[in-house]
Protein backbone atom coordinates (compact mmCIF):
# COMPACT_ATOMS: atom_id res chain seq x y z
CA UNK A 1 0.00 0.00 0.00
CA UNK A 2 1.14 3.44 -0.86
CA UNK A 3 1.65 5.94 1.44
CA UNK A 4 -0.94 8.88 1.64
CA UNK A 5 -0.21 12.53 0.82
CA UNK A 6 -1.24 16.00 1.61
CA UNK A 7 0.31 18.54 0.15
CA UNK A 8 -0.41 22.39 1.72
CA UNK A 9 0.33 24.94 -0.08
CA UNK A 10 -0.33 23.33 -3.65
CA UNK A 11 -1.44 25.50 -5.53
CA UNK A 12 2.04 27.54 -5.29
CA UNK A 13 5.04 26.98 -7.01
CA UNK A 14 6.77 24.12 -5.14
CA UNK A 15 3.34 22.67 -4.33
CA UNK A 16 2.72 21.71 -7.63
CA UNK A 17 6.41 21.26 -8.14
CA UNK A 18 5.74 18.69 -5.22
CA UNK A 19 2.43 17.69 -7.19
CA UNK A 20 3.80 17.16 -10.36
CA UNK A 21 7.03 15.05 -8.38
CA UNK A 22 4.41 12.76 -6.26
CA UNK A 23 3.13 12.18 -9.78
CA UNK A 24 5.91 11.27 -11.73
CA UNK A 25 7.15 8.72 -8.79
CA UNK A 26 3.86 6.89 -8.21
CA UNK A 27 4.81 6.16 -5.08
CA UNK A 28 2.06 7.92 -3.04
CA UNK A 29 -1.53 8.08 -3.02
CA UNK A 30 -2.70 11.62 -3.02
CA UNK A 31 -5.10 12.46 -0.41
CA UNK A 32 -5.14 16.27 -0.16
CA UNK A 33 -3.91 19.12 -1.70
CA UNK A 34 -4.67 22.05 -0.02
CA UNK A 35 -4.06 26.17 0.00
CA UNK A 36 -5.84 29.25 1.47
CA UNK A 37 -9.45 29.75 0.81
CA UNK A 38 -9.77 32.31 -1.42
CA UNK A 39 -7.45 31.00 -3.85
CA UNK A 40 -8.85 31.30 -7.43
CA UNK A 41 -7.89 27.51 -8.41
CA UNK A 42 -9.82 25.86 -5.42
CA UNK A 43 -12.16 23.05 -6.80
CA UNK A 44 -10.00 22.29 -9.57
CA UNK A 45 -8.17 18.95 -10.29
CA UNK A 46 -4.79 19.15 -8.51
CA UNK A 47 -3.22 17.31 -11.14
CA UNK A 48 -4.54 19.23 -14.10
CA UNK A 49 -2.70 22.18 -11.40
CA UNK A 50 0.55 20.81 -11.39
CA UNK A 51 0.38 20.32 -15.36
CA UNK A 52 0.17 16.39 -15.56
CA UNK A 53 -3.56 14.40 -15.28
CA UNK A 54 -6.74 14.57 -13.61
CA UNK A 55 -6.21 12.67 -9.84
CA UNK A 56 -9.73 13.14 -8.66
CA UNK A 57 -8.04 15.13 -5.73
CA UNK A 58 -9.68 18.78 -6.14
CA UNK A 59 -7.57 22.17 -4.46
CA UNK A 60 -9.42 22.57 -0.78
CA UNK A 61 -9.43 25.03 1.32
CA UNK A 62 -9.68 23.24 4.50
CA UNK A 63 -7.62 20.70 6.06
CA UNK A 64 -8.82 17.47 6.16
CA UNK A 65 -9.13 13.62 5.13
CA UNK A 66 -6.27 11.02 5.92
CA UNK A 67 -2.90 10.47 5.41
CA UNK A 68 0.26 9.22 6.83
CA UNK A 69 2.87 12.17 5.50
CA UNK A 70 2.00 15.92 5.08
CA UNK A 71 4.32 18.09 3.26
CA UNK A 72 3.76 21.46 3.78
CA UNK A 73 5.09 25.07 1.78
CA UNK A 74 2.69 27.28 2.71
CA UNK A 75 2.71 30.36 5.08
CA UNK A 76 3.79 30.87 8.18
CA UNK A 77 -0.26 31.32 9.07
CA UNK A 78 -1.25 28.80 7.45
CA UNK A 79 1.72 26.37 9.06
CA UNK A 80 0.51 26.78 12.56
CA UNK A 81 -2.84 24.71 11.20
CA UNK A 82 -0.50 22.42 9.35
CA UNK A 83 1.32 21.43 12.49
CA UNK A 84 -1.51 21.34 15.07
CA UNK A 85 -3.51 19.10 12.38
CA UNK A 86 -0.41 16.59 12.05
CA UNK A 87 0.19 15.91 15.97
CA UNK A 88 -4.00 15.93 16.73
CA UNK A 89 -4.25 13.17 13.42
CA UNK A 90 -0.82 11.26 13.66
CA UNK A 91 0.33 12.39 10.44
CA UNK A 92 3.87 12.78 9.91
CA UNK A 93 5.32 16.63 8.53
CA UNK A 94 7.69 17.72 6.19
CA UNK A 95 7.62 21.05 6.79
CA UNK A 96 9.62 23.98 4.68
CA UNK A 97 7.99 26.89 5.35
CA UNK A 98 10.04 30.13 5.37
CA UNK A 99 9.64 32.62 8.17
CA UNK A 100 9.06 30.95 10.66
CA UNK A 101 8.90 33.01 14.14
CA UNK A 102 9.90 31.64 17.86
CA UNK A 103 6.38 30.47 18.62
CA UNK A 104 6.37 27.83 15.53
CA UNK A 105 9.20 26.92 16.65
CA UNK A 106 7.40 25.99 20.30
CA UNK A 107 4.68 24.26 18.82
CA UNK A 108 6.70 21.95 16.06
CA UNK A 109 8.68 21.46 19.41
CA UNK A 110 5.59 20.34 21.27
CA UNK A 111 4.12 18.50 18.22
CA UNK A 112 7.43 16.47 17.67
CA UNK A 113 6.51 14.50 20.92
CA UNK A 114 4.06 12.56 19.14
CA UNK A 115 4.89 12.31 15.10
CA UNK A 116 7.64 12.54 13.09
CA UNK A 117 8.79 16.11 11.70
CA UNK A 118 11.28 17.11 9.56
CA UNK A 119 11.84 21.22 9.13
CA UNK A 120 14.44 23.37 7.32
CA UNK A 121 13.99 26.67 6.12
CA UNK A 122 16.06 25.71 2.68
CA UNK A 123 15.26 22.41 1.25
CA UNK A 124 17.80 22.55 -1.46
CA UNK A 125 21.04 20.20 -1.51
CA UNK A 126 23.45 23.14 -2.07
CA UNK A 127 22.30 25.15 0.55
CA UNK A 128 22.09 22.80 3.16
CA UNK A 129 25.82 21.81 2.15
CA UNK A 130 26.37 26.10 2.28
CA UNK A 131 24.77 26.20 6.10
CA UNK A 132 27.45 23.00 6.78
CA UNK A 133 30.07 24.24 5.02
CA UNK A 134 29.43 27.71 6.99
CA UNK A 135 29.19 25.60 10.18
CA UNK A 136 32.25 24.12 10.38
CA UNK A 137 34.42 26.91 9.19
CA UNK A 138 32.82 29.23 12.04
Amino acid sequence: MKPRLIIHGAAGRMGRRILSMAMESQAWTLTGAVDWAEHPDIGKDAGLLAGGEALGVTLAGKLAGPADVMIDFSLPAAAERSIAFCAENGIGLVLGTTGLAAGHFEQLKKAAKSVAIVQATNMSLGMNLLFNLVGTVA
